[in-house]
């Protein structure tokens, strides 16, 4: 690789080339038998199942730890960049003080669609944060609010997926424990699921899920203590191209029994959410009695066309009891 090449990298990492980004999946499954497989490789178990159309979704815990408070709501007034780089809000109609925002606490501008923490509390009417987290653009009469952690758990959920055109769609969900929280918007799918506020706990207290209502399956799966959905599955984004440039995969397993194996498949399914065909792509294997990780990198990449699902999925396993993780990687690129 060369210098170039290397310098092209992190800019892409860093999202700098307009139209074009990095997006890693990662997936792991503690547990998949002889019995049980095919399996995906998320952090539930079996096989997903995906909404048969776009559906809100009930997001809740399995702890009631794992909730938040909303403190206060409004509409950003002013904007003051300080030298350091953390950000002065005002609202006129705040009462910051008396609701008793502190520092720690999020501030999500649903507006934009990011979000960051508080650092001070300035006055009745003004906070200041931290940089946004995304770096999205901040204008006046974006709508906001600050969410305190109510738990040791997670507080704050984040969304992030496609809607019923498979049109990219998000956002901040505040968690309630145990009750079913609604999503505002309907999602086809969800590519990616984690938290961003929790307690003292620092993490999710239990598992979390994003449950398809009607349909009363789930799309997306946090694991206890992880923060994020493990999920080995993506679905490119209308208007969009998925350009695949590895695969990879890794096992594990209790006890000392040789010659143990694993292979999985990469696989797509074309024109979601009508389409049905399932379509393997690219086999992967590892034996633990050798390498327990294996990565095959694509040169020239695999190429998913835009409403494309792509997964990995466990399809034998030697051994009872494994625990299984793989990925991919994907430079997304609008389409002209």
């Amino acid at each position: 690789m060369t210098f170039i090449s290397t310098i092209d990298m992190v800019r892409l990492s860093a999202g700098q080339f307009a139209g074009m980004k990095h997006v890693n999946i990662y997936g792991r499954n503690n547990d998949i038998g002889t019995a049980t497989t095919p399996e995906t490789i998320w952090s539930s178990s079996g096989l997903i199942t995906p909404p048969t159309a776009a559906r809100r979704h009930d997001i809740k815990s399995n702890s009631v730890q794992d909730k938040g408070t909303l403190i206060e709501t409004g509409t950003i007034k002013t904007v003051n960049v300080l030298s350091d780089g953390n950000i002065q809000i005002g609202d006129t109609a705040a009462t910051f003080v008396t609701n008793g925002a502190a520092v720690g606490d999020a501030l999500l501008n649903d507006t934009a669609f990011d979000h960051s923490v508080i650092v001070s509390v300035d006055s009745e009417t003004q906070i200041t944060v931290q940089p946004f987290h995304d770096d999205k653009d901040l204008t006046l009469l974006d709508t906001y609010r600050v969410v305190q952690q109510n738990g040791t758990g997670a507080a704050v959920a984040h969304i992030f997926g496609l809607d019923g055109s498979c049109n990219e769609a998000g956002e901040f969900i505040i968690m309630n424990g145990k009750t079913n929280v609604a999503t505002i918007n309907s999602y086809i799918r969800i590519n990616d699921f984690h938290t961003d506020l929790a307690g003292s706990g620092n993490k999710n207290a239990d598992y979390m899920t994003a449950t398809a209502q009607t349909d009363a399956t789930v799309t997306s799966y946090i694991a206890q203590g992880d923060g994020k959905a493990a999920q080995a599955f993506y679905t490119v984004p209308n208007g969009k191209t998925a350009f695949v440039t590895n695969i990879w995969l890794e096992a594990l397993r209790p006890g000392t029994t040789g010659q143990a194996m694993v292979s999985a498949e990469l696989r797509q399914t074309k024109f979601i959410p009508e389409g049905s065909v399932r379509i393997l792509e690219e086999p992967i294997g590892v034996s633990l009695e050798g390498s327990s990780f294996n990565q095959k990198d694509f040169k020239p990449f695999k190429v998913f066309k835009q409403r494309t699902d792509i997964w990995l999925e466990c399809d034998y396993v030697t051994d009872n009891n494994m625990i299984v993780s793989g990925g991919f990687d994907i430079i997304l690129v609008d389409n002209e």
